[in-house]
């Protein structure tokens, strides 16, 4: 991968040390967890949750842990962990990117495909599922939180029309 951006030099210099030999960095991506909370508890949220520098090699997916960024990713590594491609049973790169692990964890990212920090970022979500191959579990995870977030919208809405006929029926 040759390095267009800040990012890209940062997730290169980083992952350098770890990469084993004959192993390369295929593609990367700065993946930023999903944050349900609202107002206030967002932030808080925001602060304690971790962002990922990540690159899918040869051999396996390397995250490169870091904290949130406002509006740019923070170049910084709190960590790099390692998922051998055995240790990841599949993806889903729908409205979130969910990975299933195989100790049954899933991971979940926004999509921020269109993000240009990392030059490869697009290109990275093109390639997820077709490098560790399709996870029903996950896409299936990503159905029921848009399903409840519809739901969620519905009634509010419901809630607000009901509002303003009580408010329009007192006068």
């Amino acid at each position: 991968m040759e390095p267009r951006t800040d990012a890209d030099r940062f997730i290169l210099e980083q992952l350098q040390p770890v990469l084993r030999a004959n192993e390369r960095i295929l593609v990367c991506a700065y993946l930023v967890p999903v944050i349900r909370s609202t107002g206030v508890w967002a932030f808080v949220s925001a602060a304690t949750s971790r962002a990922a520098l990540a690159a899918i090699t040869s051999e396996r997916l390397l995250l490169i842990e870091c904290r949130i960024g406002a509006f740019q990713p923070v170049l910084e590594n709190r960590g790099v962990v390692s998922l051998e491609r055995t240790e990841i049973k599949g993806a889903s790169a729908a409205s979130t990117l969910v990975l299933e692990l195989a100790d049954g964890r899933l991971l979940e990212y926004q999509d921020n495909r269109a993000s240009t920090h990392v030059s490869t970022q697009a290109e990275f979500f093109a390639r997820i599922e077709s490098t560790f191959g399709h996870s029903e579990q996950a896409a299936r995870k990503t159905r029921d939180q848009r399903r409840l977030s519809w739901i969620a919208m519905a009634v509010g809405i419901a809630l607000a029309i009901l509002y303003v006929l009580y408010l329009s029926r007192g006068r």
